[in-house]
């Protein structure tokens, strides 16, 4: 009996950590997605400022022999 008892509370014990892992990760999430909004208008404002256009540089073959 005393073995059963210890199952049910290590079980118990893994439930509520990962309770509390699943409850950590939705509250983070939760509060990216509330500042999705507010990180959209301050790329959309810098992007205008930039002239609205975007700059991608890939490095030539060259570039990587010189880097490795």
């Amino acid at each position: 009996m005393p073995q059963l008892l210890a199952a049910l509370l290590a079980l118990f014990l893994v439930a509520a950590v990962i309770s509390l892992v699943i409850s950590f990760v939705v509250s983070v999430v939760a509060g990216a997605l509330s500042l999705l909004p507010v990180v959209f208008v301050v790329v959309a404002i810098w992007f205008f400022v930039k002239g609205g256009k975007i700059h991608v540089e890939f490095p030539g073959r060259n570039d990587r022999n010189r880097l490795g």
